[in-house]
């Protein structure tokens, strides 16, 4: 049986400081993500469009820009991403988020394993402006 193709969107609104943390961090997987979707909220100052579009041409066939023509607030640019995905299980994140390396293999060989499954959740760690862990959110606990 073949792996499920995990997709991820990333989304963001003026997040040139941290977004290319967040794409390096989803191409950098221990298990290449089927396709990412860098869905921009028409950002206005900050470079991230270019930055967007530079990883883009870098990573044809990976990396995709979505582009919003005017602000249109976190769910539809969410939404509007989602529209786009082509793989079998979508993971969302946020530009200023990063993913551990072994996020989409982990979170795909779970899946893959429970059918029945439709979701799954990892931990979560703040990290501070100096890259050190100040919080871990262990998430809702299984009944």
């Amino acid at each position: 049986m073949l792996p499920p193709r995990v997709s991820l969107i990333i989304t963001s609104y003026n997040q040139q400081g941290y977004l290319r943390e967040a794409i390096d961090s989803a191409i950098e997987q221990t298990v290449a993500a089927f396709e990412i979707i860098v869905a921009d909220d028409h950002s206005t100052r900050d470079g991230s469009i270019e930055t967007i579009r530079q990883y883009a041409a870098q990573y044809p066939g990976l990396v995709h820009g979505l582009f919003q023509e005017r602000n249109v607030g976190i769910p539809k640019n969410r939404n509007s991403a989602l529209r786009m995905v082509k793989g079998d299980y979508v993971a969302i994140l946020d530009g200023d988020d990063r993913l551990l390396p072994s996020f989409v293999e982990r979170h795909g060989a779970a899946l893959a394993a429970n059918p029945q499954a439709h979701v799954s959740y990892s931990n979560r760690y703040d990290i501070n402006q100096f890259g050190e862990r100040r919080r871990h959110d262990r998430g809702p606990q299984p009944s």
